[in-house]
C-alpha cells in the first residue's frame, strides 16, 4: 500500500488563527475542535479530507498535506521512500509526524496512523460548497518533476494534461476521490484547494459574507478567491455524476 492523504493542514499567522478558523467552519460546515496542543480540527467538514489548522510563528499563510502511512512504524521508511524519490527531509517528530518538502519546495509530512486523532467527514450538501481538488501549482519547470514524484508517492496514475494541468488518477482520501493535479505557471510553488457547488455563483456570495476575497473569475462560473489570510480556494460547479 502507498501513502494516502488523509490531512490538508491549513497554516495561518498565529494572530490570525481566530479569524481563519471562522472562516473555515463557515466554509465547510463543520465544528471547530481544539485538542490540546496547536492545532484546531474541524469536525463534521464538507470535505474528502480531514481539514486541520494549525498556527504559524513565523512565514506567511499556506496549505500543506499529511501523508499517512499505511501502518505503524512504517514513517521512516517512506521518508526515506520520499527523499529517494527528490524529497527533501526537515524535522522529524517523536509525535509521530515527519517534515519534508518537495522537488518543488512544498511543504508536506508523513505521519503515523495515529499522529492525530479522526475526524469525521460530512456528505456533500446542496446548499454549501463541497472540497473535492487540490492542486499544486508549481513552475512550469518543475512540473514534470512535480509529476512524477506525487504519482510514485502516492501510487497515482498520471492523466492526460489538458490546458498545463496534468490529474493524477486514484487518489482517495478518508472521504472519498481527490481531485489531485500538478499545474505548471509562473511564480513560486504554492498550493490551492478548489470547492464544488450546485450554484457556484451563490457559494462565492457566501463565502464573500463569510470573510473571502474575490480574486479572479473565469466566465461566469468559476472563480478564485482567497481566504481571510491570503490563502487562494477555487469555486467551481458541481459536474453531472460528482457526488456534489
Amino acid at each position: 500500500m502507498s501513502l494516502r492523504v488523509r490531512i490538508l493542514q491549513i497554516d495561518v499567522p498565529a494572530a490570525q488563527l481566530d479569524e481563519a478558523t471562522a472562516f473555515w467552519a463557515g466554509a465547510l460546515g463543520a465544528r471547530p475542535v481544539r485538542p490540546p496542543g496547536r492545532f484546531v480540527h474541524l469536525h463534521d467538514a464538507a470535505s474528502v479530507v480531514e481539514v486541520h489548522l494549525q498556527p504559524l510563528d513565523d512565514g506567511g499563510p499556506r496549505y500543506h498535506l499529511d501523508l499517512e502511512v499505511p501502518g505503524a512504524g512504517g514513517r521512516d521508511v517512506e521518508v526515506a521512500r520520499l527523499a529517494g524519490l527528490g524529497a527533501t527531509v526537515g524535522a522529524h517528530s517523536p509525535d509521530g509526524y515527519t517534515v519534508l518538502h518537495d522537488p518543488a519546495g512544498l511543504a508536506l509530512c508523513v505521519i503515523e496512523p495515529g499522529a492525530a486523532s479522526r475526524n469525521p467527514l460530512t456528505h456533500p450538501r446542496d446548499d454549501q460548497g463541497h472540497l473535492g481538488a487540490i492542486v499544486l501549482d508549481v513552475p512550469e519547470h518543475d512540473r514534470q518533476r512535480e509529476v512524477a514524484f506525487w504519482a510514485k508517492a502516492l501510487g497515482a496514475e498520471v492523466g492526460d494534461p489538458a490546458d498545463g494541468y496534468v490529474p493524477l488518477d486514484g487518489v482517495v482520501g478518508p472521504g472519498g476521490p481527490i481531485a489531485l493535479g500538478i499545474q505548471g505557471g509562473e511564480g513560486a510553488g504554492r498550493m490551492h484547494v478548489a470547492l464544488s457547488a450546485r450554484d457556484s455563483p451563490t457559494e462565492v456570495a457566501r463565502l464573500e459574507a463569510l470573510g473571502a476575497t474575490r480574486v479572479a473569475a473565469l466566465g461566469t462560473s468559476t472563480f478564485t478567491l482567497a481566504d481571510p489570510v491570503g490563502n487562494l480556494l477555487g469555486v467551481v460547479p458541481t459536474r453531472d455524476g460528482d457526488e456534489t
